[in-house]
């Protein structure tokens, strides 16, 4: 097996952060992490030459870090909110998602790509959930999730008692005789 040693220029998920020198097989290295700028071909000239920016790295990576720890904090005081349809069972219809975070993450102001939020299966149930959220320099933000079920007016347009539709039931109100009308016309439908 081909393996190469390449310098990381970045951080890479599961394989090394910036001015790690990593074994890698070969093709990973020369087609996709070094086209893509993420690492250089660990050479004497390319050692030397990260041996003299290592200061700068370094400082780079401390404040990066302070960044991922603000964040972290920020990210903690939110408690994202989703009114989702149950049904009888107190399942939801659907299902709150990583994306679904990242989206609610994204209107207040984070920007947090979906798949740097840790969610082992999609949330199914109404209540609260903690959510890890990765960030650079292996800081975790915890977030947390509240689902909470829809309102019974606002989840369904069917009535409890007969199963008619709203529109038949605003029509009762209005008219008796209209309302037979908008049935008859429903059910022929």
């Amino acid at each position: 097996m081909a393996t190469m040693q390449v310098l990381l220029m970045d951080a890479v998920d599961h394989l090394g952060e910036m001015g790690d020198v990593v074994t890698v097989k070969r093709g990973y290295g020369r087609n996709f992490l070094i086209p893509k700028g993420v690492a250089v071909l660990a050479t004497r000239g390319s050692l030397r030459q990260m041996e003299h920016h290592k200061r700068i790295v370094a400082e780079k990576m401390k404040r990066i870090r302070l960044e991922s720890e603000d964040l972290a904090k920020n990210l903690g005081a939110q408690e994202l909110e989703f009114v989702e349809r149950v049904g009888e069972s107190g399942t939801l219809y659907g299902a709150v998602t990583t994306i679904d975070i990242a989206r609610e993450l994204a209107a207040r102001g984070f920007d947090i790509e979906r798949r740097k939020i840790s969610l082992a299966a999609p949330i199914k149930e109404v209540g609260e959930t903690t959510v890890e959220v990765r960030l650079p320099q292996r800081v975790v933000a915890t977030v947390k999730v509240v689902v909470s079920a829809e309102a019974p007016a606002e989840a369904e347009a069917v009535d409890g008692e007969g199963g008619e539709s709203a529109e038949v039931a605003a029509a009762e109100a209005e008219a008796p005789e209209a309302a037979e009308a908008v049935a008859t016309e429903a059910a022929t439908e």
